[in-house]
């Protein structure tokens, strides 16, 4: 199960109501942004709309950023792994192994750079990268955790009607 957020709401449905401003500053949404749905259990059929959620366009941005960041991260440690096997497996050695390493840390240090330069969070930001996660809990019920506790308290009154009993 990911990590959730401190702020919790349990309701009885997968698509909730999201109040119309940004789930990370709270300021006015402009857009939407679709997260990887959480796992439905077999058998249950996939929902007509995806969950969107609200966010303003800086917000947006950094969230963005900071998922390329991740992205380009992973690809270095992959790159430093994979260039010392496949030097190993072409039976070479001794300064040339260094090769994948070194194109590994160039890019885990221009990931870093990237993320100087265009994470740009407002003081009123929750967080650079995911301020909200969805799991399924049991039956009909998901949890909505928030790193927001004014939002997650807009969110439970915008779904007083769906509220789960844990909630």
């Amino acid at each position: 199960m990911p990590r959730l957020f401190p702020h919790q709401v349990r309701v009885q449905t997968d698509r909730p109501r999201f109040p119309d401003r940004c789930v990370c500053c709270g300021e006015d949404a402009d857009t939407t942004y679709r997260p990887t749905p959480p796992q439905r259990r077999r058998g249950m059929p996939e929902p007509d709309d995806p969950l969107l959620l609200p966010y303003c366009f800086d917000c947006f941005e950094h969230l963005h950023a900071s998922q390329t960041v991740g992205t380009m991260q992973l690809l270095a440690l992959n790159v430093a792994v994979w260039g010392v096997a496949a030097m190993m497996i072409a039976n070479l050695g001794g300064t040339v192994l260094a090769i994948g390493p070194a194109a590994g840390l160039a890019l885990y240090i221009y990931a870093r750079k990237i993320a100087a330069e265009r994470i740009r969070k407002k003081p009123s930001c929750a967080g650079a990268d995911i301020v909200m996660r969805s799991v399924w809990d049991r039956r009909e019920t998901y949890i909505f955790s928030f790193a927001s506790e004014s939002y997650a308290e807009e969110f439970r009154k915008a779904n007083e009607g769906v509220l789960s009993g844990g909630a």
